[in-house]
C-alpha cells in the first residue's frame, strides 16, 4: 500500500471521530449551565443515564454541515451492546454563540433525553436524525470576545 493511499484510509478513519474544528473549545449550555467541551477527542458535558450507565463523553460519529451525530462507546446491557446517538443541528448566531437543537425523541430509558439507543452492529447514519424533533438551546463560547 502506498503512503498516499495510506493517508487516504487514515483521513477516512479519522473523520468519524473528530468534531468540526470551529467548535474547540469550551462552551456554556444556556439551558443546564453547564460546561460542554468540544475537542479532536469529541464531546463531554452532556450526560446521560441509561438504566445504570453514564455516558459522560461522545465521539463524532457523522457530520454534515450543520448536523453532527454524536455517538457513546458501546455499553453491555442484558448482554447485548448498544450504542448510545444524539444528533445535533448546529445553527451559527456568532463565532461565539451556536443554537443548538436535538433532534432525537425523547428516550423514556434515557430519563427522556433525546437520545436514540441502537444495537451496537445496527448501522447509524444523519439520516436517523429527524428534523421534526427537537429541543432547541443555546451555547456560548467561555472567554469569547
Amino acid at each position: 500500500m502506498g503512503l498516499l493511499t495510506s493517508l487516504v484510509l487514515l483521513s477516512l478513519v479519522c473523520a468519524g471521530y473528530a468534531c468540526k474544528s470551529s467548535l474547540y473549545g469550551k462552551w456554556t449550555d444556556a439551558k443546564t449551565n453547564k460546561v460542554v467541551t468540544f475537542d479532536s477527542k469529541g464531546v463531554t458535558g452532556w450526560d446521560v443515564s441509561l438504566f445504570s450507565y453514564q455516558v459522560t463523553s461522545w465521539k463524532c460519529h457523522d457530520e454534515s454541515t450543520d448536523q453532527i451525530l454524536l455517538s457513546s462507546s458501546p455499553m453491555s446491557i442484558y448482554s447485548m451492546n448498544f450504542v448510545v446517538y444524539r444528533c445535533l443541528q448546529l445553527k451559527k448566531e456568532t463565532d461565539c454563540k451556536y443554537t443548538i437543537t436535538f433532534q432525537n425523541a425523547e428516550e423514556s430509558n434515557a430519563g427522556n433525553a433525546r437520545v436514540s439507543v441502537l444495537l451496537e452492529d445496527d448501522v447509524a447514519t444523519l439520516s436517523m436524525c429527524s428534523a421534526g424533533e427537537g429541543e432547541s438551546r443555546t451555547i456560548t463560547k467561555n472567554d469569547c470576545n
